[in-house]
């Protein structure tokens, strides 16, 4: 609703130009609303503070359907479009395994789609700047895509590489458990420290 608007409903708290709204929605009378509001404490004080104790009438039901309802009626319908799209574009992405703004480039390039079968001359350059920002869009979501791969492959080759490396050990481990010497450093009763040495020394010899 514009801040231009100074009707009496208009002038109603959020909540009970919302609730008329919603009424007006379900199918209510002019008569069953104005009942309803000039019932209200609220209502009341309001209309003796800036209208001199005049209650709400039909005509003034009747003016705010064409305006203030109106407005809030279509701020509805978009934001129920855009649920919509938003949930099209979730339901697209998890069915194709892929993230979310796969399933929004799918969305929007349906909407293109149903725009060109009914597209005018005069709309082509703006037709051309939507195709534009579509195949960023895709683009983007490729290269999305490619980093997730070759983060995967990354992963992949490090897993290896653990898996390699503590295979070599195992076999280092066995090596030099079966080499006398080097059984007798690491069951000689020396410091830690000092059986590390000599165990580094017989295996790969002195620095």
């Amino acid at each position: 609703m514009g801040e231009a608007r100074k009707g009496k409903i208009a002038r109603l708290q959020r909540a009970l130009r919302d609730e008329v709204c919603v009424r007006l929605q379900d199918g209510a009378t002019g008569a069953e609303i104005c009942a309803w509001l000039n019932g209200l404490p609220a209502v009341v004080k309001l209309l003796a503070k800036s209208f001199r104790g005049e209650p709400i009438s039909e005509q003034n039901v009747s003016t705010w359907r064409g305006g203030g309802y109106a407005e809030w009626a279509l701020d509805n319908a978009r934001a129920e479009e855009i649920r919509r799209q938003a949930d099209l574009a979730y339901q697209l992405a998890k069915a194709g395994g892929g993230n979310l703004s796969e399933g929004a480039c799918a969305v929007a390039a349906g909407k293109i789609q149903d725009l060109l079968e009914s597209l005018e001359t005069e709309n082509l350059p703006d037709m051309v700047k939507a195709l534009a920002s579509l195949r960023k869009m895709e683009l983007a979501t490729l290269g999305e895509k490619n980093d997730r791969v070759k983060l995967q492959q990354n992963e992949r080759a490090l897993a290896l590489e653990e898996v390699k490396f503590q295979r070599t050990t195992c076999e280092l481990f066995l090596q030099w458990f079966a080499n006398e010497k080097a059984r007798r450093i690491a069951e000689s009763p020396a410091a830690p420290s000092v059986r590390i040495e000599e165990l580094r020394e017989l295996m790969f010899g002195k620095a």
